[in-house]
């Protein structure tokens, strides 16, 4: 939506923030107020907690700390997407950074008041919280220096926390995400922290469950041109943030194209600074509002690397699971990557487009010193067709570049379905060098081999921008899980595994000795 080129003149209420100011003096500094969310935070006293637990309860205590750079930060984010065509920005910092304050509860309370008839929904991971966040912008509304910011009053038939009006027909809705929010239509959706903790986090149908409401019940309560705004401390890869980030996202700020196929703005800022494009412009290493966060704060959370990565650095890895360890991944720059003697790029194949499993596919070489590299890692989450699609460039890429000694290994299942595949497969890859692998054991005793050969630094990586994605899914594979036929993402496990019995394992004459390939 677009700004009024000019506010109407508004009468002068009967209270001031600043006693004894001249009567051009307030309107002035009313005026301003009226300009921006930043402008307009300065210009109210923020409710922080209650005196009561009261429902009703409108007299809250002031927040304890002034406004920083990074609250400035989010006003200014929050402001530009409800001012662009179905703007987009995702908000990742770390608890305790007043998030919640200036995204969920200053910045609607600003919109409502400048634009009447303006309209709110506002979820998080539950009703409690819900109402908590409701109750303290309901209480920014009902203040006197809003009520002389705006000329629009608290509409007294309407007193619910979660549910409240202005006399200027602005409108308030907040719920649970899962609760079902609907039937309203919206020019603004908030989703403030959806996922409530580590249970809910670690829970997968849990996961499901939000990306889903929020795809199918939220985002259809958008009117057109609306903004959304994703607020949230980061708990998984896969949580709301991670379903909607590009699979290659590696922790940067600005404007990018997601997953949704939409241009979402993010702003990513971690307890540490830890990337020279910080949105702060800090120093790498440099702490998170320092005039609040002391010196020593982050050093307890930063003993427990999952907490540290994903609540407070804002990128959440896959848990370890102790198979694979992250000293064993030594990354090598491709010049310093020797000719390969044999080459080999094993698949592990799924078929759904956007969920469940992936399909991976491991690029694996040994040196004349009998030196395993790991070349490249690609997975996707792709239909039947596109995915062959896929499969079937990258193995002419491999082809080119090995020139025609690169072998392509594919799994294959037991009984006739599998044999209907590997039919399909052996003719379409007929101009290739490839081959078949039934799979009979375990995933954790195929992966031993190459988790050996790691420990014993005989296995390197090629530098590139898939060497996070590839440790994170195998420092996350668990031998008890994969005991148990648990649910994991173990793709590029199996993938690696595969293709290192293949250059390792057995013996193949027409991969064997040979000249040497790039």
């Amino acid at each position: 939506m677009n700004p009024p080129a000019q506010a109407a003149p508004i009468k002068l209420g009967p209270f001031s923030k600043v006693e004894g100011v001249q009567a051009a003096g307030i309107m002035g500094a009313r005026k301003r107020a009226r300009k921006s969310i930043a402008e307009f935070s300065l210009s109210i006293d923020i409710p922080g907690k209650p005196l009561s637990e009261d429902e009703d309860e409108w007299l809250f205590h002031k927040i304890e700390t002034s406004v920083a750079a990074h609250h400035i930060l989010i006003m200014q984010s929050v402001e530009k997407a409800v001012y662009s065509d179905s703007g987009r920005v995702m908000l990742m910092f770390p608890p305790g950074s007043a998030k919640t304050t200036y995204a969920s509860i200053v910045s609607p309370s600003f919109f409502m008041g400048k634009h009447p008839g303006f309209r709110v929904i506002a979820a998080s991971y539950g009703s409690d919280l819900s109402r908590k966040i409701g109750r303290r912008a309901r209480a920014v509304v009902r203040s006197p220096h809003f009520m002389g910011i705006f000329n629009a009053d608290f509409r007294g038939d309407t007193k619910a926390a979660q549910e409240w009006a202005l006399s200027n027909n602005s409108e308030y809705l907040g719920g649970g995400i899962l609760s079902g929010i609907g039937g309203n239509r919206c020019e603004f959706l908030l989703i403030d922290d959806p996922i409530k903790n580590r249970q809910d986090a670690d829970s997968k149908v849990i996961k499901t469950r939000i990306r889903e409401e929020f795809e199918d019940t939220l985002e259809p309560r958008l009117v057109p041109g609306g903004a959304i705004c994703l607020i949230m401390t980061r708990w998984a890869p896969d949580d709301l943030a991670g379903s909607i980030l590009p699979t290659e996202w590696h922790g940067e700020s600005g404007m990018i194209r997601c997953r949704d196929g939409r241009d979402w703005n993010i702003v990513r800022v971690p307890a540490e600074a830890d990337r020279p494009d910080d949105p702060l412009g800090r120093k790498i290493g440099e702490g998170l509002w320092p005039q609040w966060f002391k010196p020593g704060h982050w050093d307890r959370f930063k003993k427990i690397k999952r907490t540290w990565n994903s609540l407070y650095q804002q990128v959440p890895r896959l848990t370890d699971g102790g198979f694979f360890n992250r000293e064993w991944f030594h990354v090598r720059p491709s010049s310093e990557v020797p000719r390969m003697v044999r080459v080999c790029r094993r698949w592990d194949l799924a078929a759904s487009e956007g969920e469940g499993d992936f399909t991976a596919g491991v690029l694996m070489g040994v040196d004349a010193e009998a030196r395993v590299w790991i070349l490249d890692a690609v997975r996707f989450q792709y239909g039947p067709g596109k995915a062959e699609r896929e499969m079937f460039r990258i193995c002419e890429k491999d082809d080119e570049t090995y020139k025609g000694r690169c072998r392509v290994m594919f799994p294959q299942e037991p009984g006739a379905a599998g044999k209907m595949l590997r039919r399909h497969f052996a003719l379409k890859y007929r101009p290739f060098d490839h081959g078949f692998a039934i799979e009979s054991r375990a995933k954790h005793i195929r992966a031993r081999p190459l988790a050996a050969g790691m420990e014993s630094n005989t296995v390197s990586l090629r530098a590139g921008d898939w060497n996070d994605m590839f440790a994170d899914e195998l420092c996350s594979f668990d031998e008890q899980i994969s005991e148990a036929h648990g649910e994991q993402i173990d793709d590029l496990v199996d993938a690696a595994s595969g293709a290192y019995h293949e250059l390792v394992g057995r013996k193949r004459s027409r991969v064997g000795a040979g000249p040497s390939v790039g």
